[in-house]
């Protein structure tokens, strides 16, 4: 893989809306990007004040320069920060799990295991709630939550929704404001 560009790179080519979370293509990016002066009036007049769109498979808004593909709210993350890619936290997390959403105050420095708190309930879960399962041998609603890498029993309830409350309880007390309730 090639090697990320440096911040102030990134700033020359990119202008950021903290309030709309759009990053855009910059329409006066330097002369010493580009070997040609044709090769910048081409480039700017194609993409030279566009919004960068491009979503990737992973839900998120990829854009590629000069051979090198970035995750748009990573990038953002550094610039609002004045942080060299190099040195980003593990993970910038989505607090409303909405991987086009890169409003400033929607992105925050997490690790693993902050973002997996974060996660929103399974597709396929027969609840419909995080941290609740069918305990068949019970044939009650079990209650769980993941706590340093072990998982924790919470209760057996009747109703799906008195589980979750368990749940949201002890996530809520263990993860703060990375807890996540749906």
């Amino acid at each position: 893989m090639k090697d990320a560009h440096s911040l102030q790179y990134l700033k020359e080519c990119l202008r950021y809306n903290p309030e709309t979370g759009a990053l855009h293509w910059r329409e006066d990016r330097p002369k010493h990007h580009f070997d040609l002066s044709r090769t910048r009036n081409r480039w700017i007049g194609r993409f030279g004040g566009k919004q960068i769109t491009c979503v990737a498979e992973s839900g998120y808004i990829v854009f590629n320069l000069r051979g090198v593909v970035y995750l748009a709210h990573r990038v953002i993350f550094a610039m609002e920060n004045n942080i060299e890619m190099a040195e980003l936290p593990e993970q910038i997390d989505h607090k409303d799990t909405v991987r086009t959403n890169n409003r400033r105050s929607n992105l925050r420095a997490a690790d693993v295991v902050k973002n997996a708190h974060n996660m929103s309930v399974r597709r396929d879960s027969a609840s419909g709630y995080k941290g609740v399962t069918w305990g068949k041998q019970r044939q009650k609603w079990r209650a769980t939550i993941q706590i340093d890498g072990k998982q924790k029993h919470l209760g057996f309830y009747e109703d799906p929704a008195e589980a979750h409350a368990a749940y949201i309880k002890a996530a809520n007390e263990n993860f703060g404001q990375f807890a996540r309730a749906a």
